[in-house]
């Protein structure tokens, strides 16, 4: 991601590019993608009131100091633009929380992520695919526009991302219509085909502060699919631990029925298949209740923010329902053709 801003955690301004600017930063976004060989770059507006004044300027990062581009000059403030914020009343006054930065819905960002322009509710004020974003306000800075809108209508749309700094929630024409604003360019979302290098962050670095411009990397995170896999395993093998000497208690339990099918000329293949069949009936029903009984747990505990329960594992759920009863009914198949060892007369107990 490039900033036209320090990346911080606060309200501040947004530089208005003049057009000779725009084309100027437009290059030096083409020259670093190519760089980093990147597969797409994704242009990012924000929001403001060209007839609202500037906030004061905002400490660029360490090491980043530059001259910012824009009709506001080097190093003082920008544009103010709106955010998702959380607002509580206090005695003087109102305390402002932001929560969410706001990108433009641009049919750009909404083509770029597969949603047509008629799926956007004309009534909306936001669109998102955060789903815990109920009681905020949308806030804006700037004297003209006021506070913002204190009830805006979200959208919940599953398609747009869900990382912090991508643009998942987006401010909609129709709100800016309402607080009189327009778009304004803010940041250039650079996707590559594999991660980044170490190399390639340096690259992207130092190229953006010679542009004037202020450079995020997504941190890579530590993968759990491993600890996913090997989870999966450790809890087959238990399963069918478990599962095994359940059906040895029902064979020792069923032990004289099956005496009395071989004595009356059952063959193993079907004693075979009673026991396959109930070690794989007995898979299938633990596979289903422990599926539900850990998704209801995540339920619970993602209440607030259903939206991790969307990135399903296919593999290792199928590995659960389908090759936990497979392997059972297998297993028992193998194991259960030997002839009963008397069958004239009952065993002594």
């Amino acid at each position: 991601m490039l900033h036209l801003t320090p990346a911080v955690d606060d309200f501040q301004g947004v530089p208005s590019l003049s057009a000779g600017q725009r084309q100027e930063v437009t290059g030096d976004v083409d020259r670093l993608a190519a760089a980093i060989h990147a597969s797409w770059v994704l242009p990012l507006d924000e929001a403001y009131d060209p007839r609202s004044g500037t906030l004061s300027p905002q400490p660029g990062p360490t090491g980043q100091e530059g001259v910012q581009p824009g009709a506001t000059g080097g190093g003082s403030g920008g544009y103010p633009t709106p955010a998702l914020a959380k607002v509580t009343r206090v005695a003087h006054g109102e305390e402002v929380s932001l929560v969410v930065n706001l990108y433009a819905a641009t049919p750009a960002v909404l083509d770029h992520y597969g949603i047509p322009a008629a799926e956007v509710d004309p009534a909306s004020d936001i669109v998102s695919s955060r789903s815990d974003l109920a009681g905020l306000q949308i806030f804006y800075p700037g004297g003209r526009a006021g506070s913002g809108i204190t009830d805006p209508k979200i959208q919940n749309v599953n398609r747009l991302p869900i990382y912090t700094s991508d643009p998942g929630t987006l401010i909609t024409t129709k709100a800016m219509r309402t607080l009189g604003l327009q778009p304004i360019p803010a940041a250039w979302l650079i996707q590559t085909r594999n991660p980044l290098t170490t190399t390639q962050i340096q690259t992207a670095q130092k190229a953006a502060v010679s542009a004037g411009l202020y450079v995020e990397a997504r941190t890579v995170q530590t993968s759990l699919a491993p600890l996913r896999d090997w989870s999966t395993a450790a809890g087959v093998l238990l399963a069918l631990s478990v599962l095994a000497m359940t059906v040895g208690l029902i064979r020792s339990e069923t032990a004289n029925d099956l005496r009395t099918l071989a004595a009356t000329g059952a063959s193993s293949t079907t004693r075979r298949a009673l026991t396959g069949a109930t070690a794989g009936a007995l898979a299938l029903l633990g596979a289903i209740l422990g599926t539900a009984g850990a998704y209801a747990a995540l339920l619970g505990w993602h209440r607030s923010d259903l939206s991790p329960l969307g990135r399903v594992p296919v593999i290792n759920l199928v590995v659960i329902l389908a090759g936990l009863p497979l392997i059972a009914i297998v297993a028992g198949w193998l194991l259960a053709g030997g002839e009963p060892p008397v069958i004239s007369r009952r065993p002594l107990e």
